[in-house]
């Protein structure tokens, strides 16, 4: 009974670790955010799971828990309830780039991602972002929303 307990713990928190250590260097020089609890099959495979990846090299995780159990800095994405809240995807996208303009990641499934979320987070980016950032006269994002 014991051994099957330390193998489940061990196994789980290890597997995540190696994985995550392999995507970690794979990104390099870009962070990894961790977003492992949507998959877990326990709610404490989600908390120790996220706590092996950011050990492993992750750079923050969405587990709100973990991050106060663990000390880990807590990253994510806007949430869809937020873009639920308005009356369309452009105008939640709109708001939250201006609230949110350094971390700005938009979610673009929350109702149909190739017609309404995409261009709208393309159309947010060359509105909101792009002139916040890019020098007047300049033009990084050539296609059209």
């Amino acid at each position: 009974l014991i051994e099957s307990a330390m193998l489940c713990l061990f196994n789980h928190e290890t597997l995540i670790a190696t994985k995550s250590y392999r995507i970690c260097e794979a990104a390099k020089p870009y962070g990894v955010m961790e977003f492992g609890l949507r998959r877990a099959m326990s709610f404490d495979a989600g908390i120790y799971g996220a706590k092996a990846a950011c050990i492993a090299g992750c750079i923050g995780t969405s587990n709100v828990l973990t991050s106060k159990m663990f000390d880990v800095q807590p990253l994510g994405t806007m949430a869809h309830s937020f873009i639920m809240s308005f009356d369309d995807e452009y105008e939640a996208f709109v708001e939250f780039a201006k609230r949110y303009p350094d971390m700005c990641i938009l979610l673009v499934d929350t109702y149909d991602t190739l017609r309404s979320g995409v261009p709208s987070a393309i159309k947010v980016a060359k509105e909101v972002l792009e002139p916040k950032y890019l020098p007047e006269g300049t033009n990084s994002l050539k296609s059209s929303a």
